[in-house]
Formats: C-alpha cells, sequence, structure tokens
C-alpha cells in the first residue's frame, strides 16, 4: 500500500542574514565560497567550496565530516561538493551556537563546554591503542585567567608560570569560551557528563550527582583506557568511572587534608596541592607504562578560598607590592554570590 511521505522543509541561511525563523528565511540561498559562517565550536577551519549550499533539513542525516565551527567566527571546517544537511530534532532552526557533533547529531548550546566535547570525541574514536593520546587533566579553582602568563602579563613579574605558560604554546588557548555553569559542584559535573546542568541534574552545590549516567571517563574505559582522578571532586558520591581515585570530601582542608579512597577515609600530612600533584606522579610513574592509553584528572583545590598557602610561602609577597584588579572594590550588588 502507497504511503504518502511526509514533506521535508528545508532553509538555508545567507552569509549576512541575521539568525532567523525558518519563516523568515529564503529558500536556497548560496553560500559565496570564503565567506564566514558561525555555528559551533570546534578546533579546526576552512574555507565553503563554491557553490555549496548550508542547509537544515528534517529527517536526514549529517554527513561524517560534520561542520564545526570556531567561536571566535573563523571559518567552515568542510569542503564537499555536497549539500550540508543536519537532523535538528525538536525545532528545524540552525540557531546561533548549535553544535554538531563528529557523529552527525546536533545538540544546540549556546555555552559550550570544550574540554568535556574534546574528551568525548576522543573516547568515541576507534582506533589502535598505540595511536590514542593519553590525556592529563590539570584543574585549579577559582582563579582570574590573568593569574597565568599566558593570559596576561599583569602578574607575571611577581607570580611567574612557566610550565603552565609551555603547555599552552605548544597547545590551544581559549580566549573566547564560556562555561556552562560557573559554580563549582556544577561545573564539574558538566565536564563528567558533556551535558547541561538541568540535563545531568546536578545544578547547585549541595547536590548529590547521579554517578549512574554516561561520564566520559566511562567511555574512555570502554576504549581501553586507564582512568584516575586524585584532588577536589565536590559531587557529593563516590566517582564512577574511575580504575584509581581519591579524593577530597567536599571542599577539602589545605593543611593535613582527609582522602576519600574506596577503602575509606585517610588522612595526608602536609598542603594539600602538594599532596594532590604528588599523588597524580606517583600513579603516573605506577601505570604510564606504555601498555595502555590512560587518563588522569590532577583537580586542586587551590586557590579556592579561604586563599591559605603552604607554610613556606606564608610570607612570600611580604616586601611586594601587588597590582590591584580593577574589579578589587567591586561592590557584587547586581552580581550573585561568590562560589
Amino acid at each position: 500500500m502507497w504511503k504518502r511521505q511526509p514533506r521535508r522543509r528545508q532553509w538555508s541561511r545567507k552569509i549576512g542574514d541575521p539568525w532567523q525563523t525558518p519563516r523568515q528565511w529564503d529558500k536556497s540561498r548560496r553560500i559565496n565560497p570564503g565567506s564566514v559562517v558561525t555555528i559551533a565550536p570546534t578546533f579546526q577551519s576552512g574555507r565553503i567550496a563554491e557553490g555549496e549550499e548550508l542547509s537544515v533539513e528534517r529527517g536526514k542525516a549529517a554527513p561524517p565530516q560534520t561542520v564545526l565551527i570556531d567561536p571566535r567566527h573563523t571559518l567552515i571546517s568542510h569542503r564537499s561538493n555536497r549539500r550540508l544537511h543536519f537532523p535538528i530534532r525538536r525545532h528545524p532552526v540552525l540557531q546561533r551556537g548549535c553544535s554538531v557533533s563528529f557523529w552527525g547529531t546536533s545538540a544546540c548550546s549556546r555555552r559550550h563546554l570544550f574540554v568535556a566535547a574534546a574528551l568525548f570525541c576522543l573516547a568515541r574514536i576507534g582506533i589502535a591503542a598505540d595511536e590514542r593520546p593519553n590525556i592529563v587533566f590539570l584543574f585549579t579553582d577559582d582563579h582570574a585567567p590573568h593569574a597565568i602568563g599566558a593570559y596576561s602579563d599583569f602578574f607575571k613579574s611577581i607570580n611567574p608560570t612557566p610550565n603552565l605558560d609551555k603547555l599552552a604554546s605548544e597547545g590551544m588557548v581559549f580566549v573566547n569560551s564560556f562555561c556552562t555553569n560557573s559554580i563549582c559542584g556544577p561545573s564539574r559535573a558538566v565536564i563528567q557528563t558533556g551535558k547541561h546542568s538541568h540535563v545531568n541534574g546536578f545544578m547547585s552545590n549541595g547536590n548529590r550527582f547521579n554517578g549512574d549516567q554516561q561520564t566520559f571517563p566511562k567511555l574512555l574505559q570502554k576504549a581501553g583506557y586507564q582512568t584516575a582522578i586524585v584532588g577536589k571532586w565536590h559531587l557529593g558520591t563516590d566517582p564512577q568511572g574511575f580504575d584509581f581515585w581519591q579524593v577530597l570530601p567536599g571542599q577539602g582542608d589545605y593543611y593535613n587534608p582527609d582522602f576519600l579512597t574506596p577503602n575509606g577515609r585517610i588522612r595526608e600530612d602536609g598542603y594539600c596541592t602538594d599532596i594532590v600533584t604528588d599523588k597524580a606522579i606517583n600513579w603516573l610513574k605506577e601505570n604510564a607504562t606504555g601498555e595502555k592509553p590512560f587518563m588522569l584528572m590532577c583537580q586542586h583545590k587551590a586557590p579556592h578560598r579561604t586563599w591559605m598557602p603552604a607554610i613556606r610561602h606564608l610570607n612570600l609577597y611580604d616586601d611586594v607590592e601587588i597590582p590591584e584588579p580593577s574589579t578589587l572594590f567591586d561592590t557584587w550588588e547586581d552580581n550573585a554570590s561568590p562560589a
């Protein structure tokens, strides 16, 4: 029996047009070669092929090489003689910030978390073990970007960060990125899941993270990685998806901190930053043998308030005049409380 096929609705966006609803878009408008189109964040860029049409169509899968655009309004990362189609599940509107994954599915997000997306992609790519990169995830807590020399010279003379600067010079620095939730615990839940707070269920400090949901460490484990996390966790439940974990309870302490482990609670003597660093290094020495790829999350508590330095640093800046940032005397009248 013949069955009438649903009509496909298609819209195309011409460069220079504002981001509009489908009714406002003109149909089948061509994009000139070399034009700049901003759709979603990516690590690559390129120019659109001549005569190629960027369109949104219901019910058709995207090609394997999906179009992902740099958030700083750079260029398209796809060359093809065919049209580029994207399935928009709930509403056929290609919104500003729409993120199209490597596998041809879409997830609209105005504020995309780059690290989680990158790690999810690494976890999903099926390649040989000796071709999979090792991942060391370094996490610091609650400092301004200009505290790192790679981002600013503001504190470079009194607070040099040569090792972080070297990592930045050999990699990528994000100067126009956004977090989905700036509060401590929720931001960590987003990194684990790659999902917005209202989707992963952890929206405020004090919530308990549902570790049964999919996370990028679990995906890496399935891809043959050995995984570990040391330091601050702050999600209220035991970590899942890690072969090794020793994490601080809640915010943790700066001096002689306790750690939660699979075998119970332990106390370590010393300063928290030193202890977390040593735990990370020791795990790498024991497990980075080359037999399996690894992913280590080294998550520091510092410099989260109450800003307690190591004993050896108590008098470090006694004779140093520290420049005042422009926000030093901010009254916070129109802002939420700091995390």
